[in-house]
């Protein structure tokens, strides 16, 4: 019985999401903390909550990078990711987060979209990212893995959207991108 009762509430919440205006935006300096703790317990590894968002506002990687998130119509940030130019029509996507309560609804696919929309009206024709979970999420969205001979990572498969794998892996010179 409290199953059944549990399974309602999350549909209604899904449901309830499902109306809800959201809008992409880039995320303001005001917003990092809350971005960066939306990943506090994947990449926290323990860590103190004030250790943890010490770190990501000083990494040079985090900095060079251009945040954005999914915001409701009532400011509230639902998901985020950075985005790296890495050539000329070629960018990066990482650090895609949700809170925990809102995960497994839809956010973080939502956000890819919009931001995969966004880098191509931009002129990029080539994303990659790194899946640190099942690679399935992001071949739902596109995304290929990049061949085995390829991967320089045991744990984060490196994938790609947009420009067909066979069409990027043959380009003169084609390294696949560092960690981002």
């Amino acid at each position: 019985m409290a199953e059944n009762s549990a399974r309602r509430r999350a549909g209604r919440d899904l449901s309830a999401l499902k109306e809800i205006e959201m809008k992409l935006r880039e995320a303001a300096q005001a917003d990092m903390d809350q971005v960066y703790m939306m990943g506090f317990d994947i990449w926290g590894e323990g860590q103190a909550e004030r250790v943890y968002l010490e770190q990501c506002r000083a990494s040079p990687k985090y900095k060079a990078g251009r945040w954005y998130a999914l915001a409701d119509e009532r400011l509230i940030l639902l998901s985020s990711l950075v985005t790296y130019k890495i050539g000329p029509a070629a960018a990066g996507i990482g650090s895609i987060a949700t809170p925990p309560a809102l995960r497994r609804r839809g956010l973080a696919t939502r956000l890819i979209t919009d931001m995969l929309a966004l880098l191509t009206q931009e002129g990029v024709k080539t994303v990659f990212l790194f899946s640190d979970i099942t690679p399935e999420f992001y071949e739902k969205l596109g995304f290929r893995k990049l061949p085995a001979g390829l991967q320089r990572y045991p744990k984060s498969a490196c994938m790609a959207w947009g420009t067909p794998v066979p069409e990027i892996i043959s380009a003169p010179g084609f390294t696949p991108p560092a960690y981002f």
